[in-house]
């Protein structure tokens, strides 16, 4: 008996070691086609969504997994004038305002994915009112949200997003909406504020099936044990 739970012992610990090794590992990239265009999201009435307030990251980047994983996407809020809506694998996610019968977003409303290692992950946020409404932004087309031409037609700036990670372990990135509704005097100048819609995502491994075995038959052992124990 001692031998078998010399033999339990040994495997769970294991099963713990390859899960927290698992847990710091990287699992989401912010890709960025200039290393030196890194922001902080502003203070006070200049972005309202308090959480992100400060946030170090890139306008011009797109998001990746590193591995496979299942996503939380949670709606942390917004302040726009404009109706915006963030998509995920085709599907409308979270909606800041109500629109064409569709409520409005509540705080920490969630929305659930996968994505394959190394894959880009699939979401688009689109315009739906305002002067930019039927324009949209997705990842794996980000724009830089100063160096891109002002709309001659409407006057605003082209729909972009910030990306920033929420954690030291890369696991969660903050996704935060510049709509371009902010009037374009020059080529040099909109409402960068990145809170008109603003989305933090968080990702998980998906478990091995070796280690998935592993964890059941500790748990089958420990049961048995207890049992045998008790008796």
């Amino acid at each position: 008996m001692k031998k078998r739970l010399i033999t339990l012992l040994t495997s769970l610990f294991i099963l713990i070691g390859s899960l927290s090794i698992g847990w710091a590992t990287p699992l989401l990239k912010i890709v960025y086609n200039d290393p030196e265009f890194i922001g902080i999201l502003p203070f006070g009435d200049a972005h309202d969504v308090l959480v992100t307030q400060g946030a170090q990251g890139w306008y011009n980047a797109n998001l990746y997994a590193l591995e496979d994983v299942t996503l939380v996407y949670e709606f942390l809020g917004f302040e726009a004038g404009w109706t915006n809506s963030f998509w995920v694998d085709d599907q409308q996610a979270f909606l800041n305002k109500s629109f064409d019968g569709n409520p409005a977003s509540s705080t920490n409303d969630e929305f659930y994915a996968t994505a394959n290692t190394g894959s880009l992950l699939d979401f688009t946020f689109k315009i739906l009112s305002g002067g930019n409404a039927n324009q949209q932004v997705e990842n794996g087309s980000n724009v830089d949200p100063i160096n891109v031409p002002n709309d001659p037609d409407n006057g605003y700036g082209h729909p972009n997003f910030f990306l920033g990670y929420a954690d030291d372990f890369r696991h969660s990135v903050y996704i935060t909406l510049d709509d371009g509704g902010g009037p374009w005097f020059n080529a040099d100048l909109d409402d960068d504020n990145h809170d008109d819609l603003v989305i933090k995502v968080t990702a998980a491994p998906v478990p091995e099936p070796t280690t998935m075995l592993l964890l059941g038959s500790g748990l089958i052992g420990l049961a048995g044990f207890r049992k045998k124990f008790k008796k």
